[in-house]
């Protein structure tokens, strides 16, 4: 400790708001360019899934013509090549999408976060605790939203199918409703912070 009192011995005293831009402005990128990396990382998610959705529209239509008429699903499962391409890439390219889109809507989230931070600084501390509470709580929904495909189907490629035929796509819905509530009870936390 002495070592850095002598250091700083003689130092002109400098006003607040200069040494908080100087922490700001510390690092080779500074603060406020690296939060807007959140939103650089949330853009190249939705870039490559729409990338995906825009490779895997004929499956997509087929799947759900599939479902709504009989006649394409006997159709479809009589053909080997059609049935291989359903049964294999179906759930695995949709859980992609769905894992790249939430990436994308929690990394937005993560940018107010970072913007709200600055804000929250010197203010009470309930609202800092609230603050630091609905930053748990994003993160924590984030990870349950991207692992809830993983969770619910701990299968891949052409044995993921049998999740949805085994639980009669009742999972999907119950999950979703879940998915989506944690979707807007940490929008809501964030718009109050």
């Amino acid at each position: 400790m002495d070592r850095i009192l002598e250091l700083v011995k003689g130092v002109p005293e400098v006003s607040t708001e200069q040494i908080y831009w100087m922490i700001d402005h510390a690092c080779r990128v500074d603060k406020l360019s690296f939060k807007d990396y959140f939103i650089l990382f949330a853009t190249t998610c939705l870039i490559a899934e729409t990338g995906l959705l825009l490779s895997f529209t004929d499956t997509i239509y087929r799947i759900d013509g599939a479902t709504l008429n009989v006649s394409v699903l006997k159709f479809l499962t009589g053909d080997p090549e059609l049935s291989k391409e359903l049964l294999n890439s179906g759930p695995s390219v949709l859980i992609a999408y769905l894992t790249l889109g939430w990436l994308a809507i929690f990394a937005v989230k993560s940018s107010f976060l970072a913007l709200f931070h600055k804000m929250c600084r010197n203010v009470s501390r309930k609202l800092t605790a609230y603050f630091w509470v609905t930053v748990a709580a994003t993160a924590t929904s984030c990870v349950v939203v991207i692992l809830e495909s993983f969770i619910l189907c701990p299968r891949f490629g052409a044995d993921a199918t049998q999740c949805f035929l085994e639980n009669q796509y009742t999972f999907s819905i119950s999950s979703g409703v879940v998915v989506q509530s944690l979707d807007i009870a940490t929008d809501l936390m964030s718009m109050q912070s």
